[in-house]
């Protein structure tokens, strides 16, 4: 579903291999797990990669999301769960 969003292609902006490995932006350590549970694994935290950049590290510190992010997304999807509106 997430390289399907991507036309199945790399994510990084301008690189035009296909993807071949889906990355979480933000860690799946037990830790974010436990503390953001719906959104860890959500299509938001999932980017998918071509194998180069996926092994090169400086491109995936910047996709990183950091925990404000992750509690704002967190947040939203509780509040679309509970049925809340976002205009």
């Amino acid at each position: 579903m997430v390289a399907k969003m991507y036309n199945r292609f790399c994510g990084v902006h301008g690189c035009t291999h296909y993807a071949e490995e889906i990355h979480h932006r933000m860690s799946n350590s037990k830790g974010n797990v436990i503390n953001y549970p719906l959104f860890i694994n959500s299509p938001i935290n999932l980017i998918p990669l071509c194998i180069d950049h996926h092994n090169d590290g400086t491109v995936l510190k910047e996709l990183r999301w950091n925990i404000k992010q992750a509690e704002m997304f967190e947040d939203y999807l509780i509040g679309m769960r509970k049925g809340k509106k976002y205009v």
